[in-house]
């Protein structure tokens, strides 16, 4: 479960506080709002990730009009969620979001981990196929897809998918623009091509996206590798 949730991470962990913090000033002034952003950023600062989460829901109820103050948090609020394991709030947040905007590819990308971290493998993947034909250039959603695959004993197409990802990523600079973050999204997608190119006896193919990845600054590779044997043995008829 742990594996599956790095894979989105950088793509809110990147983002600076400050700016956040300077997004929601501009769009509400108020003495309140400056106290709780306060609040927020000091928590965020230290990872306090269960007093952001009550900060961010605070947030949410209290400016019920200033979609776009309440969108940066929401998606803040979601993606700790997820990484703190509590899916069912997320995937409720994304429900709401969805209603509203169904076309939302956030809301879509995560309620796909939701679904997957709870075994319901074919709803992630119709969201992340969504996800892909409102926005084609996602490197990080032709990787869920891959994930998916993987999971469900196609390594071939899953290898496929991941190596069009960080190709997708690789010209995107986006380990350059978020290196400390992006350690962890390539220590998941990594583990996830090495596990299908050893499924497919691609071994030494393998053992190079691994010393990749540890080039990459992802130490915890071959955790993450176990991470993802372990989650492919939790599906039922699991084939390795």
């Amino acid at each position: 479960m742990e594996n599956i949730k790095g894979i989105y991470v950088f793509l809110i962990a990147a983002l600076p506080v400050g700016v956040v913090v300077g997004i929601l000033f501009a769009a509400n002034g108020t003495k309140s709002f400056r106290r709780l952003s306060r609040r927020f950023k000091k928590a965020y600062d230290k990872q306090d990730y269960d007093a952001v989460i009550k900060i961010c829901e605070k947030i949410l109820k209290k400016y019920p009009d200033n979609f776009n103050g309440r969108y940066t948090y929401w998606k803040l609020l979601v993606h700790l969620c997820i990484k703190t394991g509590e899916e069912e709030k997320a995937l409720k947040n994304c429900e709401e979001m969805l209603e509203l905007f169904p076309d939302n590819c956030y809301a879509l990308n995560s309620a796909g981990y939701c679904l997957l971290n709870n075994g319901e493998d074919f709803l992630a993947y119709l969201c992340w196929l969504k996800v892909r034909a409102l926005d084609e250039c996602d490197g990080v959603v032709w990787a869920n897809i891959g994930k998916y695959y993987l999971l469900t004993g196609k390594p071939d197409k899953a290898a496929e998918h991941i190596e069009r990802s960080l190709r997708m990523m690789k010209r995107q600079g986006l380990a350059e623009k978020y290196p400390t973050q992006f350690a962890e999204t390539y220590a998941v997608i990594f583990a996830n091509l090495a596990v299908a190119y050893n499924l497919l006896g691609r071994h030494e193919d393998a053992r190079a996206v691994l010393d990749a990845a540890r080039g990459y600054g992802c130490e915890n590779i071959d955790e993450a590798c176990e991470k993802v044997y372990g989650q492919i043995r939790q599906r039922e008829g699991a084939f390795i």
